[in-house]
């Protein structure tokens, strides 16, 4: 729970729906776009060559083990560094508007999503690109219950930091921001499940 201290003054402007339906569907196309653009620059850094980049695969053809390891694992970790360069901007941006700051935030929120979520999903599933960082490492079952852990702590973390960080952003008393972060979380998810 947030203290009085923590909460912004600053109420968030009327919540027009669409305008938060074109932040949330820009942050998350951003999102994507690096991410993949990543794997697409790191084939020609490990000697291989690009021979499909759509917006959400990229193929660098047959390459080396390490090689496709380093090209697999690139992505999410600049997700990671995205995510926190992106709060170190929300940090200087608070005399922005609250829309700007929003569409910061949510570009924060879905690249460290997105870099803790490849380990998560990698560990429990065995696919992704966390699958062919750890592929043939031994014993199997103790890297993926590890990557496992360590996406999980790591997800719930970002996301446990990022709600007190929207908090400051959109203001107001308890129930309304519970209601402010509500309404922008459910648009925001349903954006990003249509742009996909």
């Amino acid at each position: 729970t947030l203290t009085n201290n923590e909460i912004v003054s600053t109420k968030i402007p009327r919540l027009d729906w669409l305008t938060i339906v074109a932040v949330a569907a820009l942050a998350y196309s951003l999102t994507v776009f690096l991410h993949e653009g990543t794997h697409a620059l790191t084939c020609p850094l490990v000697g291989q060559q690009v021979q499909e980049f759509n917006a959400i695969y990229v193929d660098c053809g047959e390459g080396a083990g390490a090689a496709n390891r380093i090209v697999a694992g690139s992505a999410s970790l600049m997700n990671l560094v995205l995510g926190f360069l992106a709060l170190l901007a929300l940090r200087y941006t608070s005399n922005q508007s609250v829309i700007w700051r929003f569409g910061l935030w949510l570009f924060m929120l879905m690249n460290f999503l997105t870099g803790a979520g490849y380990w998560m999903f990698s560990g429990f599933a065995n696919i992704g690109d966390w699958a062919t960082v750890i592929s043939g490492w031994q014993p199997a079952w103790a890297w993926r219950g590890g990557m496992a852990l360590l996406g999980s702590v790591t997800f719930m973390g970002f996301v446990w930091f990022s709600l007190r960080e929207l908090g400051k952003i959109i203001g107001g008393t308890e129930p309304e921001l519970y209601g402010r972060a509500v309404k922008l979380g459910v648009i925001s998810y349903l954006t990003a499940v249509a742009v996909v």
